[in-house]
């Protein structure tokens, strides 16, 4: 066997193996929630994390809790979690939780949360490092720019995964999140390589209906928008019952959903757009 081939099977092997492994993450149980939603191991598993240390003590800190909250709002809907880690030896859970109501964070915050990685949590805030989906730190420093550019990076390498353990990660986390993107890349897969889209055909046949579902929970938001407008706009009145029968239109197949959470959506969807219906 040729040394290039060898060097191919180990990259292969190191790879699967990489994608594997659990990471490891300290300190992400409730007792030391201190704002955001609840994380878990879990849940940041195969997602691109960044990491932002945070000192209630440290005048930054207001600047960088600013610029962390635009990149979660801009981010969130990727395989990405923007995690706060309070540091708490110059600060109480109180302050901390004072200095994250009044930046208006929406990211989860915990006291000195942190990769299982020796020597982290000894740096000083405000600090960033950012972890791809296999565990490995490609940003660590005070910088943030460079952290966002290490965010972009990882969601890159993501959104091309390099072996068919990653793959699957990713598309488990795009079933689950983000159907509508999970939808396309399988239209896509199913192009390109059936076979590797083969063990997908029963969730590419229940996101059918759910991208169908979660377009019509969009056009009710769309209507409901139309709506707050026609006092200033009153020539696109006459848009919204087309609009509205088209959505409803789309309901026509709710019989063939099987999931109940879909069905559930969908009828919620259905009675919006009836309401609205009728109070054209």
């Amino acid at each position: 066997m040729g040394a290039g081939r060898l060097f191919a099977l180990a990259a292969a092997f190191f790879f699967a193996s990489a994608a594997y492994c659990e990471v490891k993450w300290n300190n992400l149980d409730d007792s030391r929630r201190l704002g955001g939603r609840k994380v878990s191991e879990g849940y940041l598993q195969g997602k691109v994390v960044m990491v932002v240390r945070l000192n209630a003590a440290s005048a930054r800190c207001n600047d960088v809790l600013a610029k962390a909250e635009e990149v979660w709002r801009n981010f969130k809907s990727k395989p990405f979690v923007m995690l706060g880690s309070g540091q708490m030896d110059s600060a109480s859970p109180s302050e901390m939780r004072s200095l994250i109501e009044e930046n208006l964070v929406s990211f989860p915050v915990y006291e000195e949360a942190a990769l299982a990685v020796e020597g982290l949590q000894a740096k000083k805030a405000p600090y960033f490092y950012v972890v791809n989906p296999l565990g490995k730190i490609i940003y660590s420093g005070a910088k943030e720019h460079y952290a966002l550019q290490a965010v972009v990076i990882g969601l890159t390498d993501l959104a091309s995964p390099r072996n068919a353990d990653q793959l699957r990660r990713f598309l488990e986390y795009e079933i689950a999140e983000l159907p509508a993107s999970a939808h396309l890349r399988l239209k896509i897969l199913r192009e390109k390589d059936p076979g590797a889209a083969a063990p997908y055909e029963e969730q590419w046949r229940k996101l059918d209906s759910d991208v169908q579902v979660r377009k019509v929970s969009r056009i009710v938001e769309v209507v409901k928008r139309l709506k707050d407008f026609a006092p200033r706009m009153p020539a696109d009145a006459r848009r919204y019952p087309a609009k509205v029968k088209e959505a409803l239109l789309r309901f026509s197949n709710i019989k063939d959903i099987t999931d109940p959470r879909l069905v559930r959506e969908a009828k919620n969807s259905i009675a919006e757009l009836k309401w609205l219906e009728a109070s054209l």
